[in-house]
């Protein structure tokens, strides 16, 4: 639920920069001189007619090698969690001492147990699917740990986590000498010194549900900003905080909790266990950012996406970006069929020049369909929030994942350059996201408003800062075409990018059916 995901999404480093300087929050951070992993472009043709381009980066490969004493987890392969339910002074007046330990089973269903147990999916269950089967998630709940202070003292943490952090180290520490486990190398699963994840899901309601005002008590993702430890002994970085009623409706939050009712999850859509928000969280412990206007005057992505109001598979790009889906990237006039993005993990890319980073500009095509992880959330809506459209369709994003190569400053503020290339030893940030506390969000080269992650409507004269959430007139259907100078209203600088060239391509959707489209790119330049 966007009402409970503010401003630590690491992708955009989109704190609240107001209470601190860019000087005093970029000087905690270095680059450690590592190699990239991307290689040179790699291009697959392909019996279709249009080639493959293979992924440079990920958002792994971006923090790990250039953002200093911050990870993510691999988003490839294994990851490997520790999840710790903590335990408040307080906690029983939440939680019975009879459901302590069912609340604790609770949190291991939601993390790591079968679609069939939680009634939808579980994080690990999720993010197998939503991965095509390229990510493992798996771990440990541990027991309870009882930290000692009542849930007022971390309410009342407005610093940047500062008592969260500490409380994870506190944490950590407590589990390493509970006889739980051998060694916390296992929660490194690829071994760079950082543990993968720490999830610490708390003993008491989160604020809104608890109706109180906005503090700490809610669900986010941040960093301790550790330096990291060995292989055989990793230390914490990467964590979550969230509430255990993130799990329960108010219908069965009582007979799970044996006291409480408090509750912020949905389960009228048939679940049992509600893991949407910790779902949501995970995708910024793999380094994704939130798509959402934060001042809520707008609605960039439409609201239909995991990192937008936690409903859904994920986005494109977000799929892109994380290594698990490779783009088809017509480099002439071509005609070819795609395959549904839930299907397939199929998508185009349409591009001036695309080298295979996903940190660039370029326009993605998508043929949505309501099945796969999007069924439920089409089926049931999730709250108050976007539903999905009960339709197939394309959907064309508008994507500007441009980093900021950061060469110096200038009082409190970076200067540098944008680019698309990571190189060894230099310090990187997003140059844009969705999640200004403006209208848009600001790109440091110049300060033009631009989104990192932005859904075209089909209607040529629909505003860039539609508020407007999915539905089915925003989907590109059969004899549709697209071209940025047709819907130029829906572009900053009108026929040509954000970065000022021109696209270079137009797209005519000759057939768009239940299981694929037929497309044609033409090269215009």
């Amino acid at each position: 639920m966007k009402l409970y995901r503010k401003i630590f999404a690491l992708s955009g480093l989109t704190l609240a920069l107001a209470s601190c300087s860019f000087a005093d929050f970029y000087s905690a951070f270095s680059g450690d001189g590592k190699t990239p992993e991307g290689d040179p472009t790699i291009i697959v043709p392909t019996e279709r007619g249009v080639n493959i381009v293979k992924t440079k980066y990920t958002y792994k490969t971006y923090i790990d090698n250039y953002a200093g004493n911050k990870s993510v987890s691999p988003s490839i392969g294994e990851s490997h969690l520790l999840v710790i339910p903590v335990w408040f002074t307080d906690s029983s007046t939440y939680i019975s001492d009879a459901k302590k330990e069912s609340v604790r089973q609770d949190i291991q269903t939601a993390y790591f147990g079968t679609s069939s147990e939680t009634g939808w999916e579980s994080v690990s269950s999720y993010y197998k699917k939503d991965s095509f089967n390229k990510l493992t998630i798996s771990g440990k709940v541990s027991t309870w740990f009882s930290c000692g202070k009542a849930s007022s003292y971390y309410r009342d943490d407005d610093d940047y986590a500062t008592r969260t952090s500490a409380l994870v180290s506190s944490a950590v520490s407590w589990y390493k000498t509970s006889g739980q486990s051998t060694s916390l190398s296992e929660f490194d699963a690829d071994k760079d010194g950082y543990l993968d994840g720490v999830m610490l899901i708390y003993g008491a309601p989160d604020y809104n549900a608890a109706g109180q005002s906005e503090n700490n008590l809610w669900a986010y993702c941040y960093w301790t900003q550790t330096n990291k430890g060995s292989v055989a002994s990793p230390n914490a970085n990467a964590f979550f905080w969230a509430s255990y009623d993130f799990m329960y409706s108010k219908t069965n939050a009582l007979s799970r909790t044996g006291k409480s009712t408090y509750g912020s999850g949905i389960t009228s859509n048939g679940s049992v266990i509600d893991a949407h928000t910790y779902i949501h969280e995970m995708g910024h412990v793999f380094g994704l950012d939130d798509y959402y206007d934060y001042t809520y005057q707008y609605s960039p992505a439409a609201g239909f996406s995991m990192q937008d109001n936690n409903v859904g598979g994920h986005d494109p790009f977000s799929r892109l970006a994380l290594g698990w889906v490779e783009p088809f990237v017509p480099d002439k006039t071509c005609t070819f069929q795609v395959n549904t993005m839930e299907s397939s993990g199929e998508l185009v890319v349409l591009s001036p020049n695309y080298t295979g980073s996903p940190f660039d500009e370029y326009i993605i095509l998508e043929l949505y369909s309501p099945q796969g992880l999007n069924q439920k959330d089409t089926l049931f809506r999730y709250g108050g929030y976007a539903q999905g459209v009960n339709d197939v369709g394309v959907r064309v994003w508008h994507v500007d994942a441009r980093l900021y190569k950061i060469t110096g400053y200038i009082g409190n503020k970076p200067i540098g350059e944008v680019t698309n290339v990571i190189e060894q030893g230099s310090f990187y940030i997003n140059a844009t996201n969705n999640t200004s506390s403006g209208v848009r969000a600001i790109n440091y080269a110049g300060n033009e408003a631009y989104n990192i992650n932005h859904l075209i409507r089909n209607n040529k004269k629909n505003p860039y800062n539609d508020a407007t959430t999915l539905n089915v007139s925003m989907l590109f259907k059969t004899g549709s075409s697209f071209s940025i100078s047709d819907y130029s209203s829906q572009f900053t600088n009108g026929s040509k990018l954000n970065n000022k060239q021109s696209l270079g391509w137009t797209v005519n959707f000759d057939k768009v059916t239940t299981g694929s489209m037929t497309i044609t790119c033409t090269k215009t330049a």
